[in-house]
């Protein structure tokens, strides 16, 4: 009782849609060739997005080099510039400094 109860109830219960489009051959190709060519545009698509992002990364990366370069250029004529100050200080220091006891008034 309980299997006829049961194939009865498989036979007039209604399948899923998809199942139900399936039962055409044709119709389960062409979605399935829309389904694939739907998936290539969107690998497609994102593997634009990723050629994009890593040109803009590239981009970056030599605008960040040759920020390094200018920092240390920067740095380079910083390190000149306190040497020059440093050797005026002394000099200037040595200027100050009275030769002798006669420059005292």
């Amino acid at each position: 009782m309980r299997q006829t109860l049961a194939a009865l109830l498989i036979l007039v219960a209604p399948a899923p849609v998809a199942a139900q489009s399936c039962f055409d051959p044709a119709q389960c190709a062409r979605d399935a060739i829309m389904m694939s060519r739907s998936a290539s545009r969107e690998i497609s698509l994102l593997a634009s997005e990723l050629r994009s992002l890593r040109a803009e990364r590239n981009a970056q990366a030599a605008d960040l080099a040759a920020l390094r370069e200018t920092v240390a250029g920067l740095v380079a004529v910083q390190k000149e510039q306190a040497e020059r100050i440093e050797a005026l200080e002394k000099e200037n220091a040595e200027l100050k400094e009275p030769d002798g006891p006669d420059e005292n008034p």
